[in-house]
């Protein structure tokens, strides 16, 4: 071999070193970034759980939890900031078309100038506020949506207006409001029926009207002036096990709307799907049941073999319906399950809560679905009276939001084995709702889907005009909360 040939092949091996190092370096932050594309994090300061997650602009994340606080996490969960605002505690959020943020919620105050006030502001990328409003209101409104106009920057808030002081029912009657860009009011509306509801979701629809849903299972679509088209009630039986934030959730779809909520079959709670037309009209109807396996418990069974199980129950509850970028539906939901011991005199209660994420197509057929879910907590009574807690790891999701790469964003709160304190959970999962490092238990869940007999039937409410919410201009002042907030991966 001469000199020349040597040269050659050494010089072969030092390129083939080189794209060696470079195929791994590759591979590595390959690896990495795929690391990172999905993560579950908790958030734990003090009893805190997420209440709201939406995808900014940015491709972070920012997170509303129960305390009020306002927290803006990067694409790897890590926190850019964390803010607090006195006087104002909001409770529902949505996202402007410039990347702003509407947040609105119960302002509180010591000024006799003001009753039942709620509050509304708009606060940049970084956390702080723009401009801050309140508004007077005749009774105390709870705010269960708000939506922001992509086009003209208008803002549309719903909810239901409580009597606090009422003997039976607080409950008094559904509430819709648009303001313009600036929180000025140009409308507000209020519904009244027969047996008083409150909205539970509210989009802005393709014809900019509004569509809402509340917790009887009544629809109601709305022109852009606040005049109703038409008010359809889904009939699906009894409303048991609901609560007023687990309310009936909807969607526009291609050729009308889908609509989730929650009834009862035997005295278990199961949820049902809707597909109405234009008008309201029901074009088919379905019953959702068993989603995280009816036959065991959660992904084992409790280690307590000299326990007799009896009265098991299995309560499905959907939260909310969003569309996905394939021309899909996914419900977020959520189980809870409950059994007792017959042995006597010693009585053990067992809830078992897990969230779950169930992927539709236009006909509402399965394409996937994934359960989140951990162990058990177990309370323990030594006759009527609590004689003790143990406490196993558990997980609650409340909300979730569709990001721009077809995943997901959920938010919700994790109970650590300690059991007293739960803290703020954020999880983002891939297109399939997969997480792909993490310590928590996602299965594949085992719902089933059935046709059901249910039907629509036209909606009666009485429409009024109100003129109590007149902006007040407002300082708030935005606190950066404590930098040593800890989080934890999952």
């Amino acid at each position: 071999m001469n000199l020349f040939t040597i040269k050659n092949k050494m010089a072969d091996l030092l390129i083939l070193g080189c794209l060696g190092a470079w195929f791994a370096s590759v591979l590595f932050v390959t690896g990495c970034d795929q690391q990172e594309t999905t993560w579950a994090k908790r958030y734990a300061y003090n009893t805190d759980f997420g209440t709201t997650a939406l995808q900014a602009g940015d491709g972070g994340v920012l997170h509303l939890t129960a305390t009020g606080r306002l927290i803006k996490v990067d694409e790897t969960g890590a926190i850019l900031w964390q803010k607090s605002y006195d006087r104002c505690k909001p409770v529902a959020m949505a996202l402007t078309n410039d990347g702003d943020l509407i947040a609105a919620g119960p302002w509180s105050c010591d000024s006799p100038e003001k009753v039942n006030p709620v509050g509304m502001m708009r606060i940049d990328s970084e956390g702080n506020v723009r401009w801050a409003k309140s508004y007077n209101s005749s009774y105390t409104h709870l705010i269960h949506g708000i939506d922001c106009n992509q086009l003209d920057g208008s803002i549309i808030m719903a909810g239901g207006d409580y009597d606090p002081q009422a003997s039976y029912s607080p409950l008094l009657r559904e509430r819709v409001t648009r303001f313009d860009g600036d929180g000025n009011s140009l409308w507000e509306k209020t519904i009244d029926t027969e047996s008083p509801m409150a909205i539970t979701d509210l989009k802005i629809s393709s014809d900019e009207g509004f569509i809402m849903a509340d917790n009887a299972g009544v629809i109601t679509k709305m022109n852009p002036s606040g005049a109703v088209e038409w008010r359809t009630k889904c009939e699906t039986g009894a409303i048991g096990y609901v609560k007023e934030w687990m309310g009936c959730s909807i969607e526009e779809t291609s050729d009308g709307y889908m609509v989730v909520g929650n009834t009862e079959e035997e005295e278990v709670a199961v949820v049902w799907l809707m597909k109405l037309d234009r008008s309201g009209g029901k074009v088919w109807a379905k019953t959702i049941h068993n989603v995280t396996g009816g036959s065991v418990w959660g992904e084992e069974n409790p280690n307590d073999g000299m326990m007799v199980w009896a009265n098991r129950e299995y309560h499905d509850h959907a939260l909310s319906i969003k569309k996905t970028a394939d021309g899909g539906y996914a419900l977020l939901g959520k189980t809870d399950k409950v059994a007792r011991t017959n042995v006597t005199p010693f009585y053990c209660r067992v809830t078992y809560t897990g969230g779950w994420i169930i992927k539709i197509d236009e006909e509402g057929a399965i394409s996937w679905q994934k359960k989140y879910a951990d162990d058990f907590r177990y309370e323990h009574y030594t006759g009527d009276a609590p004689g003790g807690e143990i406490f196993y790891t558990t997980i609650g999701i409340r909300s979730f939001d569709v990001t721009a790469e077809n995943g997901f964003i959920l938010s919700g709160a994790i109970h650590e084995p300690s059991g007293s304190r739960p803290n703020a959970l954020l999880l983002m999962c891939d297109e399939r709702g997969d997480i792909a490092h993490t310590k928590l238990n996602i299965q594949n869940a085992q719902a089933t889907i059935k046709p059901a007999l249910f039907s629509t039937v036209s909606a009666q409410g009485v429409l009024q005009d109100l003129s109590e919410f007149t902006p007040i201009d407002e300082t708030i002042v935005a606190t950066q909360l404590d930098p040593g907030f800890i989080v934890d991966d999952l």
